[in-house]
């Protein structure tokens, strides 16, 4: 199971209707900052958990009221709906083919409708089915208690705290955890000896803490009879239910000679942790089988981690994104090493005139029969120029072009293409030649191959820019070129 698109209309900066597909994996979401990159998974959460205040998601230019509708698909829908505890929902799973799936819509917008001949009102305190027999949004299952339990979100924002996650609540993913844990530990002698040992404490024996207030709660009963007639009290200290117990753990980490609680650890640390639980949550979610896929809301989890952290936890992730989909805001150029064009999907966010656009990971691929590279990718979607990129960007041309060297694309890129000769490259094994005209792209191009040549001046962040830019501008001029004269 997993959101196989979205539909916001006037959602945050969305003005209008905005349909925003995803991969089953995971699912990276960059670009600037303040171009609507959380409003994913803003939407996601309103979808699934609905909120009290909903002004913050309603678009302010537009007059209509906000909603969000999620097409929530996968082949195990047809198990889900054949468990008993979700059997009201078996009417209305749809199918278009592939797989089956539900339309699922929420909005503060209220209305009544007919359903099962009665008046049933929709707000935004429920989440509404399609239904395909009645061609209308109903409410199967009243309380929205029922669909909050299908739809299993895990975030992890930056505004995420610790205790929210290092959280030994039943609800909280460690509560799970440990609660799955504390079923087989009630199961063993150790837990009867317990129990046994807690009776003979606080209730049976000379010594026993029943015993000890006695007297207190026979003062206590005296007085009751005097002033209300017949009646007993007795202190009872019956063993709490294991649940208790858990919720009064914490999570201690030793990094060095002292054992501390995550929550006074660095903050690097406690992220690195609250990820390792989210995984280990996963695995044992993925091995029982007992419940319906996670979806993690992951914003910035690069955050304070060393940059080979940060690879190490997109590698995670990816294997994580085998079982469960992943929605992952990232500012990280190394957490995208681990992309799949085949099973992930690439969302890159962008303001043209004060308008939000997605722009999706398939419209990239300048190369024509070759997924979209890293260094491709790393350019489109944080605007970082790298020597990697300019130099596919180069051989494409040249392949292209069908120039056998470097210095006749140089002469190319001047003549056809109008480069022009800002440059002059001296090459150390003709010193006595003088120096070469040159345009941007061959200066850069020759300093990246011959670091041993000492006799120009390395170029400029700013000029890699400016050199891309222009080798990206005459690779589409060639390709229309090609597409016009086949």
């Amino acid at each position: 199971m997993y959101f196989k698109s979205l539909t916001i209309t006037n959602f945050k900066s969305f003005e209008g209707e905005q349909k925003i597909t995803f991969s089953k994996g995971i699912n990276y979401i960059v670009g600037d900052n303040n171009c609507g990159k959380s409003t994913i998974i803003d939407a996601l959460r309103y979808l699934a958990e609905g909120a009290r205040d909903t002004s913050a998601l309603q678009n302010k230019a537009a007059s209509e009221d906000f909603s969000v509708e999620g097409v929530i698909a996968g082949s195990d829908l047809v198990q889900i709906v054949a468990d008993k505890k979700y059997s009201k929902y078996k009417d209305y799973l749809l199918t278009d083919g592939d797989e089956p799936y539900f339309r699922v819509r929420r909005s503060p917008k209220e209305e009544e409708i007919e359903q099962n001949g009665k008046k049933v009102k929709l707000d935004g305190k429920k989440a509404p089915f399609w239904n395909p027999n009645t061609q209308q949004f109903e409410n199967p299952s009243g309380i929205d208690a029922l669909f909050k339990s299908l739809v299993d979100l895990v975030p992890v924002l930056a505004d995420t705290t610790t205790s929210e996650v290092v959280d030994f609540g039943a609800t909280k993913p460690l509560g799970k955890l440990i609660a799955a844990v504390s079923q087989k530990f009630q199961e063993t002698e150790r837990w009867a000896a317990f129990q046994k040992a807690h009776t003979e404490a606080f209730s049976n024996g000379e010594d026993s803490l029943s015993s000890l207030t006695a007297d207190m709660s026979n003062q206590i009963q005296e007085l009751v009879q005097k002033q209300y007639g017949k009646a007993e009290v007795r202190l009872d200290f019956t063993l709490p239910e294991a649940a208790t117990f858990i919720k009064g753990g914490q999570l201690l980490v030793t990094d060095g000679n002292y054992e501390t609680p995550l929550c006074d650890k660095g903050t690097g640390m406690q992220r690195a942790v609250t990820l390792a639980l989210i995984q280990v949550y996963s695995n044992m979610q993925h091995e029982t089988k007992e419940h319906a896929p996670l979806t993690l809301l992951l914003d910035e989890p690069e955050t304070w981690l060393h940059p080979r952290a940060q690879i190490q936890l997109g590698e995670a992730l990816a294997k994580i994104s085998e079982d469960e989909q992943l929605f992952l805001i990232t500012h990280s150029p190394y957490m995208l090493r681990s992309y799949r064009p085949a099973q992930h999907r690439l969302l890159i966010f962008s303001r043209e005139d004060s308008v939000p656009s997605i722009r999706y990971s398939e419209e990239l691929g300048l190369f024509e029969g070759q997924t979209p590279s890293l260094g491709e990718i790393t350019y489109f979607a944080f605007g970082i120029p790298s020597v990697e990129f300019h130099d596919e960007l180069w051989g494409e041309i040249q392949v292209i072009t069908k120039r056998k060297s470097e210095w006749s694309l140089n002469v190319c890129l001047h003549d056809t293409h109008k480069l022009s000769y800002d440059k002059e490259w001296d090459r150390d094994n003709r010193p006595n030649e003088g120096p070469e005209d040159a345009t941007l792209p061959y200066y850069i191009r020759n300093s990246i191959h011959h670091p041993e040549n000492r006799l120009n001046d390395p170029y400029t962040d700013e000029e890699l820019a400016e050199s891309t830019e222009s080798l990206i501008a005459v690779l589409k001029a060639l390709q229309g070129t090609q597409v016009s004269n086949p």
